[in-house]
């Protein structure tokens, strides 16, 4: 049997017949698969942080000339690259337009007068005229993550358009809330309200 080298191939008896080998060389690998890996030191994406649609029991809208956005302030726990938040909503009527989830600072203490403030750290968006006509988690992905130091970040979902018969609503619960942050809503101003949790979900990646 004649044998021939070249580099990553050996070259077996007859012309033709190529059978691939493993060639050591520094700093690289050769036909072995690359699997697809978290960032170093961040987990995989998963729900950070989460209020149970179980926990339902009642519905806020949002439209113009009523309020046009509603919070729930959380602590995380640990660092962590946000990619995206879900909201417990559904609509009435015919909607139009854009809703939001964004992401804000916290004024106040988290469990009980905290609402969201500053500028927006991160937005969201989609048609309204998308959501369905019954409550559903619907996710908003955000178009870069946002990277939060662990600690208090207000999760929100706004909308200001539509009327009293056109409008989307947000699930909450009013009757157990059991959350450890608090629920807000914006009728010009952001107001704290600790006897009501939403709906949501936060996603992302936590630290290792």
């Amino acid at each position: 049997m004649i044998v021939t080298r070249s580099p990553g191939l050996i070259r077996r008896g007859r012309p033709g017949l190529i059978q691939p080998v493993q060639v050591a060389v520094p700093g690289l690998i050769v036909d072995r698969p690359r699997l697809a890996v978290p960032a170093a030191g961040w987990g995989p994406i998963q729900v950070i942080d989460s209020y149970d649609i179980a926990n339902q029991n009642e519905e806020h809208s949002m439209y113009t000339g009523g309020n046009t956005g509603k919070a729930q302030c959380i602590t995380l726990a640990q660092p962590t690259r946000i990619t995206g938040v879900a909201w417990d909503l559904r609509k009435q009527g015919s909607p139009t337009g854009t809703i939001y989830a964004k992401l804000y600072a916290v004024s106040g203490t988290v469990g009980s007068t905290a609402v969201p403030t500053g500028s927006a750290l991160a937005t969201a968006s989609l048609d309204v005229a998308t959501l369905g006509g019954a409550f559903a988690m619907v996710e908003f992905t955000f178009p870069a993550y946002y990277e939060a130091a662990a600690g208090d970040v207000a999760l929100t979902v706004e909308y200001n358009g539509g009327d009293v018969s056109n409008r989307p609503l947000v699930g909450i619960d009013t009757t157990s809330p059991s959350h450890a942050g608090n629920y807000a809503g914006n009728g010009g101003a952001w107001a704290a309200d600790a006897a009501v949790d939403a709906i949501f979900s936060v996603i992302g990646r936590p630290a290792k």
